[in-house]
């Protein structure tokens, strides 16, 4: 048999020994590195790659390098799926509507204070679900004054 394939007895023989030895421990160490990075990865639905990966193993106290994590990700088949972008569906168009009035005309500083109000509200995506925020601010009049911040719900 040996001769058919082309290999020596005494590496045959040297193989046969090493597979029925027990794992080494890289090997173990691999192997609890692995289950690591893929629980990590499931956990971020797919999103994570090395870098994220690699902070969170740090956080639980693992020592391992940003190479080490992406072998381990390569080594099981695991890539990195980057989510969609979202864009939301802020207007629903009314062709036959009239258009609104642009009672501002884009002077934005009316000469004095709390004439002109401007706002925007932007889509902030979380772990726990989507967050809205609504900035608001009155233009025109001085600004030397004090200021403040009102944090309101709506």
């Amino acid at each position: 048999m040996c001769r058919l394939l082309e290999v020596s007895r005494s590496g045959f023989y040297k193989w046969r020994t090493n597979a029925a030895a027990a794992p080494g421990a890289a090997a173990v160490r691999r192997a609890g590195l692995d289950a690591a990075v893929a629980a990590a990865h499931e956990a971020s639905d797919g999103v994570y790659g090395a870098p994220r990966i690699l902070a969170d193993l740090r956080e639980k106290g693992r020592t391992v390098s940003r190479k080490t994590v992406a072998a381990s990700l390569a080594r099981q088949g695991l890539a990195v799926i980057s989510p969609r972008s979202f864009a939301p569906a802020t207007t629903v168009a009314d062709l036959d509507a009239p258009p609104i009035p642009d009672l501002v005309k884009r002077r934005f500083d009316a000469g004095a204070i709390n004439r002109v109000w401007t706002s925007d509200i932007t889509y902030l995506r979380t772990g726990e679900g989507w967050l809205y925020l609504c900035a608001m601010g009155i233009r025109g009049g001085s600004s030397a004054g004090p200021s403040r911040t009102i944090c309101t719900p709506i």
